[in-house]
């Protein structure tokens, strides 16, 4: 996936609002921009606060797990915080879908 599709997936999952129009600048009139939660920590805590989350940094990498029914866990290894988070709380939908 690529990060642009990463976060409207997040923010499907998190049911956010957003501008879908690719075309979207700073100036556009929309109300909402599609928030960078693959890139910016900012908006990656947004999916802290919602989940039980733990986050860590494992030599260059980062490591988020999530914990869900019956004890398992989602457990995901990215460059960047930001990416660890977004990528865990992505795996937790394909776990519980």
């Amino acid at each position: 996936m690529t990060p642009q599709e990463i976060n409207e997936a997040v923010a499907n999952k998190l049911m956010v609002d957003y501008c879908s129009d690719p075309n979207c600048t700073v100036n556009c009139p929309c109300e909402e921009k599609l928030k960078d939660y693959c890139g910016d920590i900012r908006a990656a805590w947004e999916i802290v606060e919602k989940e039980r989350m733990a986050i860590y940094p494992s030599g260059k990498h980062w490591v988020a797990i999530l914990s869900v029914q019956r004890g398992d866990q989602c457990h995901t290894v990215a460059d960047t915080a930001p990416m660890a988070i977004a990528l865990a709380f992505l795996k937790l939908e394909d776990k519980n879908g």
